[in-house]
């Protein structure tokens, strides 16, 4: 009779709330809504990051979103992808079922191509077999039979800011200005970019750094590369809400919206499999950390993207109330 009163009280909007925030049950609903009707990459994301957040206080809900979330990684074709977000489940996993995570751990060996694999496949499978060797050493040695990669040379040392891995020339000896008009000469917009947020870190002039960072972010939309430029313009935008440019850092923000749109429209390979180290869930969800943390509504910036919401969401999950067990 009680879980009655309560699915009622909720329905109605009567349950009590801390900090207007709604009920865990009712965040759970709306995650897993939304989850759904992300992209495989943003969706499974979501699935784990709801996991974890309520891992502690409910682990059979959390084991729950986790199956769900296994089951959409096990689909996944691209390699990197697949080995990548599996690491980040396993991080919520191991602690309640060992079981499931090794039985997810065999499905993925056996289900390796028989083809050579080098390069980023060989390098998740080497980062995937670090993470298990001390829980699972048996499964590791598989995985890193599997792992043959070619040597690969080292770069020569630089001391540019390089945000985007690029192999930066020696800025020494070089004024702010100097560095701005190499900047400006540069035909690769990525490694302009690395430049220019390097002037950012000598700059003391409120306007110039404004202006500078303003000219990133028109740089921003020329890279080709949609994990860089959401980098980038998620890195921006804070930086401009930092420096006080409220509108500047709305534009950034319309920015980092439209690029996760092109992105995930779902007629590209990106909804299902992102290169490099930094996942657009992690992405978008520092930034979502970030305007927490400073207070900032997205709406402020006419921000309403829906992987950002559904992560501010994830926010609430964390800190939420629990709805009380029938019988309680």
């Amino acid at each position: 009779m009680l879980s009655r009163i309560v699915i009622l009280a909720l329905c109605l909007g009567l349950w009590p709330v801390s900090a207007g925030q709604p009920p865990a049950v009712r965040l759970i609903e709306e995650i897993e809504t939304r989850a759904a009707a992300e992209p495989p990459v943003l969706g499974i994301d979501t699935q784990i990051r709801a996991a974890a957040a309520i891992a502690a206080r409910q682990p059979d809900e959390a084991s729950r979103l986790l199956r769900l979330a296994e089951s959409r990684i096990a689909g996944l074709t691209h390699l990197p992808t697949r080995v990548h977000l599996l690491c980040s489940w396993l991080a919520v996993q191991m602690p309640l079922d060992s079981n499931a995570a090794e039985l997810a751990l065999t499905g993925l060996a056996g289900a390796l191509p028989i083809r050579p694999l080098n390069g980023p496949e060989s390098d998740a499978l080497q980062r995937l077999a670090g993470r298990i060797a001390e829980t699972h050493p048996e499964l590791a040695a598989r995985l890193l039979a599997r792992a043959v990669a070619p040597p690969v040379p080292e770069k020569p040392a630089s001391n540019g800011l390089n945000l985007f891995s690029l192999s930066a020339p020696s800025l020494d000896g070089l004024t702010p200005d100097d560095i701005l008009l190499r900047a400006r000469k540069e035909r690769n917009p990525a490694a302009a970019l690395d430049l220019l947020m390097h002037i950012m870190d000598l700059e003391d002039n409120g306007r110039r750094r404004l202006t500078i960072l303003s000219e990133a972010l028109d740089l921003s939309a020329r890279l080709e590369d949609w994990t860089d430029r959401l980098l980038a313009q998620s890195m921006l935008a804070r930086r401009l809400l930092d420096a006080g440019d409220t509108p500047r850092a709305a534009v950034a923000a319309q920015m980092l919206a439209e690029t996760f749109e092109l992105a995930f429209h779902c007629e590209t390979a990106a909804c299902d499999h992102f290169d490099g180290e930094d996942s657009p869930g992690e992405i978008i969800y520092s930034f979502a950390e970030y305007l927490r943390e400073h207070h900032i509504d997205p709406a402020r910036l006419g921000l309403e993207h829906p992987s950002l919401r559904v992560r501010l969401l994830i926010l609430d999950l964390a800190e939420a109330r629990q709805v009380p067990p029938a019988g309680e």
